[in-house]
């Protein structure tokens, strides 16, 4: 919490940074609130990213570079709203800032990791300022390969945002060549992003933030039909506004980042069985069925950010229902003393 001393404008330290760290180490049900940079870079390494919830951090929600080959499922994260008094100039960048390298060698190996099930919440900033670089849930740059799928991007300027434009870069690749089927180049493809929902993003797709890149048709029609991604302005049940007043503390709105009903993924990629990810039929960190699994240990669930669904005092085994199980439990314990 609080993690992050500038020391010089865009030479923050980050919540959490992992350099070349691999899958013998654990990093499941982590938290970081309010770091002045990114909540979690990674810099190469095998690294896996489970059960993991960022909230009001500075910069990138989660930032990989040179080489990072990891994997995650499950993360969440929001920044501080415009409307929370509590940030007099709210900062805001990407949800995902991604990268091959950011010293464009066209070195191997190239990041590749992979993503399931993960929301993450902007705060509807459209002006770039300080250090930041995109604003946008997927900031697709120097050479990102990578793959995203069943996931949850709100409130942000842009929801992908691919580099094409090769600017100093040497060679005949950038973001856009990796994500496009009809680029032609070698590595076409190596950039994944399907069935994924974005919500009141300005720009659902963008090209170079679409202030030198041309928006092709070929483009929307990989992004929506193709890939099977999804632009919307709400979703049944989700809400992505957070507004506090900092004086009296009074929360106004609370986020809600739990759609209900559930989206669909049907005809969409599912987590496969490789010992890591879990089965899901739902798109988003978050299954309405189930109470969040942020529960019991975060500081997020404290806040109430996630809302969803809340068990009862009478749901003993805290599945999310009271019934003949909750019952049954009860009466096994009638009369035993509880001192």
């Amino acid at each position: 919490r609080f993690a992050g001393a500038i020391l010089n404008v865009g030479g923050e330290i980050n919540g959490i940074s992992l350099g070349s760290v691999g899958r013998g180490t654990t990093m499941e049900h982590i938290e970081v609130i309010a770091a002045a940079d990114d909540n979690m870079e990674f810099w190469g390494g095998t690294v896996q990213v489970k059960y993991a919830a960022f909230m009001f951090g500075n910069d990138d929600m989660y930032d990989y570079d040179d080489g990072y080959n990891g994997k995650a499922q499950f993360v969440f994260s929001c920044k501080s709203s415009t409307n929370d008094t509590l940030v007099t100039s709210p900062a805001a960048d990407n949800g995902f800032e991604c990268d091959a390298d950011d010293q464009k060698s066209n070195l191997f190996p190239r990041s590749h990791p992979i993503f399931y099930n993960c929301t993450m919440i902007g705060n509807g900033k459209k002006i770039l300022t300080s250090d930041n670089s995109g604003i946008a849930g997927i900031e697709a740059k120097e050479l990102t390969e990578g793959e995203f799928y069943n996931c949850v991007f709100a409130n942000f300027r842009y929801g992908l945002n691919l580099i094409k434009s090769m600017g100093t870069r040497t060679g005949t690749e950038e973001a856009w060549m990796n994500w496009s089927n009809v680029s032609g180049t070698a590595h076409s493809g190596s950039l994944k992003v399907k069935c994924n929902v974005f919500v009141d993003c300005q720009a659902p797709i963008a090209i170079d933030k679409n202030n030198t890149g041309v928006l092709l048709s070929s483009d929307t029609a990989q992004f929506y039909t193709t890939d099977k991604n999804v632009a919307t302005n709400s979703i049944a049940g989700f809400n992505y506004i957070w507004a506090m007043n900092g004086t009296t503390n009074a929360v106004a709105t609370q986020f809600n980042p739990t759609p209900n009903p559930a989206l669909s993924t049907t005809g969409c990629p599912t987590p496969p069985a490789d010992g890591f990810f879990t089965p899901t039929n739902y798109k988003g960190a978050f299954d309405p069925s189930q109470k969040s699994w942020l529960s019991n240990w975060s500081y997020a669930q404290l806040l109430n950010a996630t809302g969803g669904l809340v068990p009862c005092p009478t749901d003993i085994n805290q599945d999310g229902i009271t019934n003949n199980a909750d019952f049954l439990i009860l009466l096994g314990q009638f009369n035993v003393s509880c001192h």
